[in-house]
């Protein structure tokens, strides 16, 4: 192996890391392929050593270039372990927020798609927390429904769950997004999860539809902001349209005065609001322990991003917030 020419001071770190978990023997089937430096090595397998054995044979049998990366993405996943609910807890959960629902959507439906979900499509990962915020949407008997949960809780997740169990059911759905850079994102995801789901702009709604059986407005918030209607030339075209069908609103915050729009357009919502998972297991959000930084310009931004963020990356998030310009 070229690396261990002139091994130096890491000579003894990698034996001592190579002793573990069997990493020597997985190590040597590629040795004429890893392209790291002995430091770099080093340092990789010292991240893989407290993973599971099952994470730390899916990493080694990738291509050693992509070692890195896994290793990195790994470790990150495993520490999260702790943040989420078992699902005992789960069942509460969903137990106590449909109490007073006469017929609801069975938790155990919602986990099994899920789970058959994350066994079909490589990038989503079944969550039972998400599973259950899908069952509770699906249970209100309301025709609109507004889904209130922070961001980065798995929205976009929770509304493939949605549309699947709805488009397995014989309805046709359609998620639609504020502009066309999230439509794309959207659509990446969702196409996999169910050919049957429909994703579309809310301009391209106006223009051309398609207007399903069952609506789902990702960021709802800024669609009745910028958005509540559109002069096409079939006519004017607008939220009012949605009356009569299924809905499920979707946004990290929600106002009196967009629920008051709603209501006057199409339906008096249900509004259901929740944690994210995070919040629940340790009582706060990570957000709450990050450092904001506000920069104004592109040259504070690139300053940020060199000092504030070399000097916080490893001991909390760091958010930096600039002007649209």
């Amino acid at each position: 192996m070229a690396i261990l020419t002139d091994p130096g001071a890491h000579m003894s770190q990698l034996l001592d890391a190579l002793a573990m978990r069997g990493l020597f023997s997985q190590l040597l089937q590629q040795a004429g392929t890893i392209k790291l430096t002995l430091p770099g090595l080093v340092a990789l397998l010292e991240k893989l050593v407290p993973l599971e054995s099952q994470t730390i044979r899916t990493c080694l049998q990738a291509e050693p270039d992509k070692w890195e990366t896994l290793a990195m993405q790994s470790s990150e996943r495993e520490e999260l372990k702790d943040s989420h609910l078992t699902s005992e807890q789960v069942k509460e959960f969903y137990e106590k927020e449909t109490a007073l629902m006469p017929e609801k959507v069975p938790l155990e439906d919602l986990l099994q798609l899920s789970r058959r979900v994350s066994d079909e499509v490589q990038e989503y990962r079944h969550c039972d927390y998400q599973a259950a915020i899908a069952a509770i949407a699906l249970s209100q008997k309301k025709p609109f429904v507004v889904v209130v949960s922070p961001t980065a809780s798995g929205k976009t997740w929770i509304q493939g769950l949605i549309a699947k169990y709805l488009c397995e059911q014989g309805l046709s759905v359609t998620v639609v997004e504020p502009n066309e850079h999230l439509r794309v994102q959207t659509t990446e995801k969702l196409a996999v999860v169910d050919y049957g789901i429909a994703v579309t702009s809310i301009d391209m709604l106006y223009r051309e539809g398609p207007w399903g059986q069952v609506m789902i407005l990702n960021e709802y918030d800024m669609i009745a902001s910028d958005r509540p209607y559109s002069v096409q030339q079939q006519g004017i075209q607008g939220l009012w349209q949605l009356k009569g069908k299924r809905v499920f609103a979707f946004s990290a915050t929600s106002s009196a005065s967009y629920e008051r729009l709603l209501t006057n357009c199409v339906a008096r919502p249900t509004v259901l609001k929740f944690k994210s998972e995070y919040e629940l297991v340790h009582g706060s959000s990570p957000i709450a322990d990050a450092t904001i930084v506000p920069v104004a310009d592109t040259a504070s931004m690139l300053t940020a991003l060199e000092v504030d963020l070399c000097r916080f990356y490893d001991q909390r998030p760091v958010i930096i917030i600039s002007s649209k310009e």
